[in-house]
């Protein structure tokens, strides 16, 4: 590291981490902390340095900018959610397990087994709720971004809503590269629709073909794709009204919840494979061409209109914008395109068809 100095903000030891391929051109103190206009002199390890400058509880942001680098250095932001985290869960258990008993209050009479438990639908969406954002969040560790640990959302229990509204995971800093960025976004989605995957077998396995369904009994407007498969596969056979078991309910569901964290907006998981791939511009297209094309769809079938509004408020919310990764990285690398060619079938599997 060479060139212009810098008035010390606490920061010197940040910006002496960013190493001798950068030439430090001019810097300004700036709300953020420090602002460098530097020379890229020789090629920068990006992911490297990420790791370098998060261990030392440092972060920055990188633009190319007239075949110079605008680097924005500032300290890293560490806050504890784990208390936080626990007392949420504790709500999400009790929600989820009143909302198997609410659940079976529709179930036909007589029925038994693991299967028809409370506790098979509380397991059934937790677990791969949970697997979903330690996807993230192990990934994340990988490459050194600052997050919170899995925060998870208590919801109003079936049949008001489903017991949760899934879990969150503060990532406090764009992750380094656009591949990292890819990787992070699909490593959630995977690992939640895999874990998924058991429990729809062994849900549908235990489901019911009813020709007379029990009372308040109605048929779904929309099923995922897998589900559609799966039951193909693994259903009851001989016709009728397929009743779900609450692990299959619960697979159910969180096949949903896949597909809406896979909508290519905002700051979404598929949002941050889209940036990703396709950068600012190309992200913004997909995002406003995806929303048009649910509103489209809406007016054909009326129960995807729930999923195009949020779609809307979604971007409204965020801008239509994602800050991208932290460093510049001009293509993705094979790893990165295998992880947007895994986004796009995921996409498709989990997609609501009108059942």
């Amino acid at each position: 590291m060479s060139g212009a100095g810098y008035t010390d903000s606490g920061l010197g030891g940040c910006v002496s981490l960013l190493g001798g391929g950068l030439e430090v051109l001019e810097a300004q103190q700036v709300p953020q902390g420090l602002m460098i206009l530097a020379l890229e002199r020789t090629r920068v390890d990006w992911p490297s340095l990420y790791r370098r400058l998060s261990a030392h509880g440092c972060m920055a942001y990188a633009r190319r900018e007239n075949g110079l680098l605008r680097i924005l250095v500032t300290r890293k932001i560490e806050k504890s959610r784990a208390l936080l985290a626990l007392g949420l869960g504790a709500a999400v258990v009790a929600t989820l397990y009143i909302s198997g008993v609410f659940y079976l209050k529709g179930a036909p009479r007589g029925v038994r087994g693991a299967a028809w438990t409370p506790l098979a639908y509380l397991g059934g969406l937790l677990a791969p709720l949970l697997i979903h954002e330690f996807g993230h969040y192990l990934t994340m560790r990988r490459y050194g971004v600052p997050s919170s640990v899995p925060i998870p959302l208590p919801a109003p229990p079936y049949p008001w809503f489903l017991g949760t509204f899934g879990s969150i995971i503060l990532m406090r800093w764009p992750p380094p590269t656009s591949d990292a960025l890819a990787l992070i976004g699909l490593a959630g989605p995977l690992a939640g629709y895999l874990a998924a995957l058991p429990v729809a077998i062994w849900g549908l396995h235990a489901s019911l073909a009813l020709t007379t369904p029990p009372p308040g009994t109605g048929a779904v407007p929309l099923v995922p794709l897998s589900m559609l498969l799966l039951d193909m596969a693994f259903g009851p056979k001989g016709g009728g009204l397929v009743v779900m078991s609450p692990p299959a309910f619960a697979a159910y569901v969180m096949f949903f919840v896949t597909f809406l964290n896979l909508m290519p907006i905002g700051q979404l998981d598929g949002g941050h494979v889209v940036r990703a791939a396709l950068g600012d511009r190309g992200h913004s297209i997909v995002s406003k061409a995806f929303i048009v094309a649910l509103l489209a769809a809406s007016l054909f079938y009326p129960y995807l209109a729930g999923f195009a509004l949020l779609a809307l408020l979604l971007y409204l919310l965020s801008g239509g914008r994602h800050p991208g990764p932290a460093f510049p990285q001009e293509r993705l690398s094979p790893a990165g395109q295998v992880a947007v060619a895994l986004y796009a079938a995921l996409l498709i599997l989990t997609l609501p068809l009108p059942s």
